[in-house]
């Protein structure tokens, strides 16, 4: 196991992903560690944390590498927005100032239902979940269509915010 210096891995890291990284693992040492073929977001006290933004299927091979090949606990940790703020960034790179609440929130079942993806190893006695309820401002950029150009406009960022409550989950319990 060893660390890896800022390579593609944290190129395209968002301001979320980063955050809950800081959160679930602070020690930065312990960020990007290279686990055989794979680099683990954060590893330390013996758990390997993933944090996955987004869906959850292109993780299914690394889990099932860490569970087969190391002794460590394996945390996916995914981040639910409760509550969602949208704030627009111009033309001229000047962020809006008032903020417009998403009528989209989410909830626990958005996260369990992602976990379809990783079905195939739910019987795993070293693997959890850890869903992050929590307040989540999106930076979009004006460039969609529409007379005020937000439709399918494009995300720049997420940031992290308040964080309601967390949820752990040990699928090994449940039966299918």
């Amino acid at each position: 196991m060893e660390r890896t210096e800022n390579l593609i891995t944290t190129y395209m890291e968002r301001s979320l992903h980063a955050s809950l990284k800081a959160k679930f693992c602070p020690d930065e040492s312990c960020h990007e560690v290279k686990i055989g073929r794979f680099v683990a977001d954060a590893c330390c006290d013996g758990v390997i944390y993933e944090i996955q933004t987004g869906n959850l299927a292109p993780l299914a091979k690394k889990i099932r590498f860490y569970l087969e090949n190391t002794n460590f606990e394996v945390v996916v940790v995914r981040p639910i927005a409760k509550d969602r703020r949208i704030f627009w960034l111009g033309e001229g790179g000047e962020l809006s100032s008032a903020a417009r609440k998403s009528s989209r929130h989410e909830n626990i079942f958005h996260g369990i239902a992602d976990l379809w993806y990783l079905r195939e190893i739910f019987d795993a006695q070293r693997l959890s979940f850890a869903f992050v309820l929590m307040e989540i401002d999106e930076i979009r950029l004006l460039d969609g269509y529409g007379k005020d150009k937000k439709k399918r406009a494009t995300s720049v960022d997420r940031l992290a915010g308040e964080i309601f409550s967390e949820i752990r989950v040990h699928l090994s319990l449940i039966h299918i």
